[in-house]
């Protein structure tokens, strides 16, 4: 039988990473004294008019009330890209969905990795719940 008093805990591949995708978090307890609870959209960065705009342009472009031959997933990746640079969070978490599944650009899961951990990065909730949906389907 083997002695396991002195077997080392797993450590994951990279675990002492900086990324984000490596941060281990404490179990949560909502009954500690450091707790705060903070409505989601609080936490998010804020979004100018001019991104927000873009952002409205290229929902249109890709709308589930077109048929899918007629969204134009190339024209949305560009201008979510545009929106992105100035600071549209939301058009980032989306265009790493288009890096994911390959709409409208080359797949990349990668890509798509990273331009979620920027915005865990600028503390974007969804973020944080879309990284732990990538693990859950093998990404990452």
């Amino acid at each position: 039988m083997q002695d396991d008093s002195k077997a080392q805990p797993h450590q994951p591949f990279m675990s002492d990473s900086k990324l984000p995708r490596f941060t281990r978090l404490d179990k949560f307890d909502p009954h500690r004294k450091d707790f705060v609870c903070k409505h989601e959209a609080d936490a998010n960065p804020p979004i100018t008019a001019e991104a927000e705009a873009l952002f409205q342009q290229t929902l249109a472009l890709v709308s589930y009330e077109k048929w899918s031959e007629d969204r134009n997933y190339a024209k949305a990746a560009q201008l979510y890209e545009q929106a992105m640079k100035l600071g549209h969070w939301k058009a980032q978490f989306n265009l790493a969905g288009l890096y994911l599944q390959g709409l409208g650009v080359e797949q990349d899961p990668e890509k798509a990795i990273e331009l979620t951990e920027d915005l865990m990065r600028k503390g974007v909730p969804a973020a944080w719940d879309n990284m732990g949906t990538m693990y859950m389907g093998g990404i990452g």
